[in-house]
């Protein structure tokens, strides 16, 4: 990684926060920066003041400017899926000079867009291929057993605080 340049998209902990205690996006930052790669970070809910990012990144190496962080990256990894890379990051991906590869590690974006662009982009928790018909069923009858096993037991939860409670619950609502 050494002589690279790396984009790190996200340095929150969840989408749409500020907060970076235990953000992965961080955590990744230090370890490409210890690989020898120079490492951006860009994140529109984080404030450059923060101490994990403070402790993370040099505060050079912030920016709240998505076209700022990117200018000049090999590559961009996308470790949040925040509202603003939902809705706009794919077109400026696309339209980055130079950038080679789009790790999306949050799912929000067009990996197939992408490379029509004549970027490689990888996803984490995507599959190679479309999931096979009987797969698709299998999971889908899985999902409604559980919903009728789940429905049984609150069905048998409501009878039992019925049966246990309703005689003192009446006899409160009598005395209000």
């Amino acid at each position: 990684l050494s002589g690279r340049t790396v984009a790190v998209l996200g340095a929150a902990y969840r989408a749409d926060a500020d907060d970076t205690r235990n953000a992965p996006g961080l955590a990744l930052a230090r370890v490409l920066q210890e690989a020898g790669a120079t490492v951006r970070v860009h994140d529109p809910f984080v404030r450059p003041t923060d101490v994990n990012l403070r402790a993370a990144v040099a505060p050079e190496a912030f920016s709240h400017d998505l076209a700022t962080t990117l200018h000049g990256a090999d590559v961009a990894i996308i470790c949040v899926a925040h509202a603003p890379y939902r809705t706009a990051l794919q077109a400026t991906l696309a339209s980055v000079p130079g950038l080679q590869l789009v790790m999306d590690g949050a799912n929000v974006v067009s990996l197939e867009a992408l490379r029509a662009t004549g970027r490689q982009a990888r996803g984490v928790g995507r599959g190679a291929q479309a999931p096979s018909p009987a797969l698709v069923q299998t999971v889908a009858a899985a999902f409604r057993a559980v919903e009728v096993a789940v429905a049984n037991e609150v069905e048998a939860l409501v009878e039992w605080y019925d049966a246990t409670y309703r005689g003192p619950l009446e006899a409160c609502l009598l005395y209000t």
